[in-house]
Parts: structure tokens; sequence; C-alpha cells
């Protein structure tokens, strides 16, 4: 796996944009075509969406004003534009662009004002009482304005892909901590607000607003926003995920935190695959149901081809064995749950297991991992990658129910393997400055935010 698949690429503007100290005859003049390079000089490795800001000085660019982008080679390449901020006499100062970059974009790039060149296909959005849909060409979403999932369901052709997307919570009770007992208390994501924040050919925003609410209960907190970025022509999607503790620090212990992705499936066990990206170059691949391609006494059919098994080709449906080959088959294990979890800033590790009822199994071990699960079959399927997954420990990744009709694959964003979240103070009293390097006083150290 390239490791330019979960890197995140970005435009900067490299030629100075003078703010200041420019007499009024500069300041109504057209500005400057601006030149626009890619951090570490590296274009996108495979086609991604990418958003940027440019400055621009007082007067020289006008709310009627139109952008043109062009690649190093002069290609024109479609853009869509916003304003972030204005000068006082209500030209621009600071102005919003995205693309959806293809592979191997060159830098450097050139931004001036000049006309607008549209998307080959711009983004669709239709929006009702009830729903709101998204489709960027490449795959379609549905968001519902109520309920727990923040994502109804995604679509790619006419394939569901992905559906009922939400936020879980598992809040640790230690009410009888001193009996040695802990209980755990489930919350799931209740939407309070879906909104179309922009809607362009190029990019399209989704915020959904809303609470974790209690399972079995009534109590809701963790207020969270979640913004959705689609960009025209790609199947990617960003997610920004944000939430406010608004717990008590000295009773509310969050143990676990994520998001859920349910994945439906189209095919046979032996026919899904799971994927976890460790670290530099390693993917750790399985089948639900592995085929015994290391028994010769399966024949020909199953060890010729068990390298594309593991590659995730599509292998032959049960009933188009031999009666012997699909008894032995049959015979293998099947694993229905995985996990990855990244405890610390040093270690990750991989476990599978087959039910609820059995133990969980230790595959392997590496240092960081790079943040990337993948839950489908060879119809297609789910991937999740999490930005700078290994400096965000304890975080994990988990596939669940992957030998039922649907599976789960779940982000934890707080990993339930680790310790609770704590976020009472180091210490239940003050301490001098005059001998300590820091320290806290009194109604300093609240947790909320």
């Amino acid at each position: 796996m390239n490791r330019n698949i979960l890197r995140s690429v970005a435009l900067v503007a490299v030629v100075a944009v003078t703010l200041a100290g420019r007499s009024r005859a500069a300041e109504s003049a057209a500005p400057q075509p601006v030149q626009l390079q890619w951090l570490g000089q590296a274009a996108p490795a495979m086609p991604e969406g990418v958003s940027w800001g440019v400055p621009w000085p007082r007067g020289a660019v006008q709310r009627s004003d139109s952008f043109a982008l062009r690649a190093a080679d002069g290609m024109a390449v479609a853009m869509q534009t916003w304003p972030l901020a204005f000068w006082p006499d209500g030209s621009i100062k600071w102005s919003g662009h995205a693309i959806a970059a293809p592979a191997g974009l060159a830098g450097p790039l050139q931004i001036s004002i000049g006309a607008t060149v549209a998307p080959a296909t711009p983004i669709k959005t239709t929006t009702t009482a009830d729903v709101i849909e998204i489709d960027t060409g490449a795959v379609r979403a549905r968001f519902v304005r109520q309920g727990s999932a923040l994502l109804e369901s995604l679509f790619v052709g006419d394939r569901r892909v992905a559906e009922n997307a939400r936020l879980i919570a598992l809040r640790e009770d230690r009410s009888e901590e001193s009996k040695g007992v802990l209980r755990q208390e489930q919350f799931v994501s209740r939407i309070k607000s879906v909104t179309l924040e922009q809607s362009g050919p190029v990019r399209a925003v989704v915020k959904v607003e809303g609470v974790h609410q209690a399972v079995a209960g009534e109590r809701a907190w963790l207020p969270f926003t979640v913004r959705f970025y689609f960009y025209a022509g790609s199947p990617e999607i960003r997610l920004v995920h944000t939430f406010i503790f608004d717990g008590d620090g000295q009773k509310d212990f969050i143990k676990g935190l994520g998001l859920v992705f349910t994945v439906p499936f189209r095919e046979e066990l032996h026919n899904r695959h799971v994927r976890f990206a460790g670290d530099g170059t390693g993917v750790w691949c399985q089948p639900v149901r592995l085929l015994p391609g290391y028994r010769l006494q399966v024949g020909r059919l199953i060890t010729d081809n068990y390298a594309d098994h593991l590659a995730g080709k599509r292998m032959p449906n049960l009933a188009d064995y031999p009666p012997a080959v699909r008894s032995a088959i049959e015979s293998v294990a099947v694993y229905n749950d995985y996990k990855l979890t990244q405890l610390g800033p040093d270690g990750f590790a991989i476990a599978k297991r087959t039910q609820r009822q059995s133990s969980w199994l230790h595959v392997t071990n590496g240092r960081r991992a790079l943040g990337l699960a993948v839950l489908g079959d060879v119809s297609g399927g789910l991937a999740v990658g999490v930005k700078d997954f290994w400096q965000k420990h304890p975080a994990a990744l988990e596939v669940s129910h992957a030998a039922q009709a649907a599976g789960e694959l779940t982000v934890w964003l707080w990993s339930p393997d680790s310790p609770a979240m704590d976020l009472r103070t180091y210490d239940t009293g003050p301490h001098g400055l005059s001998i300590n390097y820091e320290d806290w006083k009194p109604g300093w150290g609240t947790a909320e935010g």
C-alpha cells in the first residue's frame, strides 16, 4: 500500500501577496497571478479533493470577480471559489478555493482573475424537508434530518456500500467502584439538525449536529458536529468530527467514543475480505473464510489460485466446487470479528475471533499503524482512513459481524480496550508555584469544553 493514500495534501501560495503599504492606484489594479505549490512538492498519488485559501491586497479583488486555475502544463482546472474575509472597502481579503485534483496534477499551479472552468461531472444536490442527497458522479449519499444515522446510506452505482453511519459513546459508571463493580452505559447519536452548508459544482459540505442519547435512559450529552465534504467526480468523502465534553469530570468517564458504519454484503464468506494498514507499506489481509489453499488434497482449483484469493479476487461460489472440495471449505473456521488497536504511540496489535462466545486470538503486532481499514466483498465495500491515527491513541479500528448479512466497521476515536478517559486533575489540592514547575488552583481544573 502506498503511504500517500493517507497523506493529507494541500496547496499553498508560494508567491507573497502584500496586504498593506500599497498606494491607492496599486490597490485598484488587477492583482498579479498567484503561484501555488503542493506541500512537500509532491502531487497527490491518487485523485483527492483539496481546499485552500489565498490572501489578496485591499481593493484588488471584488465580489463579482471570478478566478481561473491552470496547471503547470497550462491545462485549465475546474475550481470552486467563495469569500472568506473582506477588507473595510468591501473587496475580498481572503478567498477560499476547492478542486477535485486528479492523480499526478503537477505544480506549480497558477490562480488569477479569469473565467472559471466547470467540472466535467458537477456535484448534484437535492434538498427536501426530510432529506439531503449528494451525488458526486462517483458516489451518492443520503442524509435524513432525524433519527440516529448521520449518513443514512451511501451508494456506488446501484450498490449500497454503507448505511446507518452513527456515533457511539460508552460511559464507565464508577458509582460502585468501591465494591469492585464497573458498569458501562451506551449512547448513540441523536440528530438535531442537518444543513447543506455549501453547495457548488466542485465541493459540497453537509453539517450534522446532535447529541449522544442514552440507549437505555433519558440522558443526552456530548454535543457533536460532524461535517461531510464531497468533491466532484470523487468517491472519497472527508469527515471532520467535533464533540464537546459537557459532563462532570469527577464522575463521567468516557470508555469509548466512535463512529460505526453498517456494510451490506452480497457475496459468500470466502469472497468477503478485511484489510488493516500497518506501519510502513504493510497491509494485513484476510478473507472471512480462508480457503485451504495450503492443502494439496483440495485440488488445483484452489491451490493454483490461492494468491488471487488472498489478493481479494473473486473465487467460485461453493456450489461450483466438487463435493469433496466444498466439504473441505465448509470445515474451515469463519472469523466474524477483527480489530486493530493502537493504545500507545509505539505499538499496535491485531486480533480476531470467530464469535462473541469465543476468545480473541492475537495475530500480529506493529509499531505505528497508518489507520486504514477495509470491509467488503469482491463486489465492493467501504474503506475508512483516520488522519494521524497513531498520534491519536488510544484509537482502534474494528470489524464485527463479518459473517452476517451485513457487517459493521467501527472507527474508535477512543478505544474501549484502553482505560477510560479520566479528566480529573492530577491531585486534589494545589501546590506552591515557588517550588513546583506548574500547578492548578481551585476552579481552574474543569474539564468542560
